[in-house]
């Protein structure tokens, strides 16, 4: 590119030097005189938005450091509340502290009817009838090899059978066979609701899930049956291997919710006229705690409504930081100032920042959002399609609004102040879109 060969930027200020009388000689909405007064009533009303609605709303308070407010006293008395993120871990606590509840489906009782039954079918009257598989629950085949003994010996055979059966299903059934995983169990016991007035708890050691029990039924049909027994006891084995206790989600989440609400939500009282901080005094985490509950219990005394006055004094913040641009590009920069489109190009990034730096305020995250606000982006921007002197007071205006909704963040304000400006000024004489590139990274270190 040649020695006298205009830059991106020199063309683009070339351009914005029109003189006053040609810039107010035009005419439509693009250079109406209300188009100015929307766009600058829309912005600030926009920005105001985002504003803390007190001191305590966005105020960034810290351990340590000295209160610059008047000495704060108590207007009433006001409840002391957990910290949100403390308050959030004890509610977490509770819940899972509450054991799970389950409850009895009764399989015990039906185990006692279905092995009767199987008793009763090969006794008394109905020896002479042989029994059926609707009436035993025994396939054809385990039925005509009982009924090849004798029928003395067949009775004792079943009553053996159906005796030890039970004593089984009421040993496991003590401990409590459930209908889930007992890895899925991480209380150390669980609550067994028998009636709505009689629960019992038994410790999750002792319990076992579908596929224990399982393993057990194998083990003890192995170890004490043998021959035509084997086959009675396998066929009864679908109607026998069932849990006896479900889980019962509804019941559980009650018993979770009644341990949440007996968390308390605070932990001390102001009283009326106490002296909650004094000007100049060092912060505690208590006394910031204090600070925040004051703030909180204002905010349900209006009704969790803004005040006029603070809504007013926000307004007039506002307004005062925008009025701060407005007034340098009717002096400096009219071209811009006459131009509606323009100005609203340039009144864009401020809505932006300010809604950016809201977002901040109430996500919580571990990372610090406020480094990624973006204002060195905004002022690069602005930068390319305008001039270096615009892009000063426009990241100066964006960098006062930030600390406004952050609460009097100026710490970060002055940083993101210097990095939009070297920013603006590194894609000053912008010729290629290496350039950004190269000025993005130099802005990052």
């Amino acid at each position: 590119m040649g020695k006298g060969e205009q830059t991106l930027f020199e063309k683009l200020e070339t351009e914005s030097e029109k003189t006053t009388q040609e810039e107010q000689s035009q005419e439509g909405v693009r250079y109406a005189l209300y188009g100015r007064i929307v766009i600058a009533v829309v912005t600030v009303l926009l920005c105001t938005v985002f504003f803390p609605t007190g001191f305590g709303s966005n105020e960034r308070l810290s351990v340590g450091a000295e209160w610059q407010h008047e000495t704060l006293i108590a207007e009433y008395p006001f409840p002391v509340y957990k910290p949100q993120q403390e308050y959030t871990k004890e509610l977490v606590a509770a819940r899972d502290s509450v054991l799970p509840v389950f409850t009895d489906n009764g399989m015990l009782d039906k185990s006692e009817k279905i092995l009767q039954s199987v008793t009763a079918s090969f006794f008394g009257t109905n020896s002479e009838q042989l029994p059926t598989e609707r009436t035993t629950a025994l396939s054809s085949e385990t039925i005509g090899r009982l009924m090849a003994f004798p029928p003395a010996r067949r009775e004792q055979l079943v009553r053996s059978i159906c005796g030890t059966l039970l004593r089984f299903q009421r040993t496991v059934y003590a401990r409590g066979v459930v209908n889930v995983q007992r890895s899925f169990i991480k209380t150390p016991a669980i609550i067994v609701r028998i009636s709505p007035t009689v629960e019992q708890v038994l410790p999750t050691s002792q319990l076992m899930d579908s596929s224990l029990y399982r393993a057990q039924w194998e083990r003890f049909v192995q170890e004490g049956f043998e021959g035509a027994e084997v086959n009675v006891v396998n066929d009864l084995l679908p109607k026998l291997l069932q849990t006896n206790l479900v889980y019962s989600y509804d019941y559980s989440e009650a018993a979770a919710v009644l341990a949440e609400k007996s968390v308390p939500r605070t932990t001390s009282i102001v009283r009326k006229g106490e002296i909650i901080v004094a000007k100049g005094e060092p912060l505690t985490e208590a006394t910031m705690q204090k600070i925040r509950s004051s703030e909180y219990t204002r905010f349900l005394y209006n009704k969790g409504s803004y005040s006029i006055t603070g809504l007013l004094g926000n307004f007039i913040h506002a307004a005062a930081l925008y009025a701060l641009f407005v007034i340098y590009l009717f002096i400096i920069r009219k071209k811009i100032y006459y131009d509606n489109a323009q100005l609203l190009g340039v009144s864009l990034p401020i809505v932006v920042i300010a809604f950016v730096s809201w977002l901040t305020t109430v996500v919580q995250s571990p990372l610090p959002l406020q480094y990624f606000i973006g204002i060195p982006v905004m002022s690069m921007l602005i930068a390319i399609l305008f001039d270096s002197r615009t892009t000063f007071t426009a990241t100066v205006t964006m960098a006062l609004m930030m600390a406004s909704v952050r609460g009097n963040d100026y710490e970060t304000a002055i940083g993101a102040l210097l990095a939009g400006t070297f920013a603006g000024y590194t894609v000053r004489d912008l010729r290629s879109r290496t350039q950004i590139f190269k000025s993005i990274g130099f802005i990052f270190l």
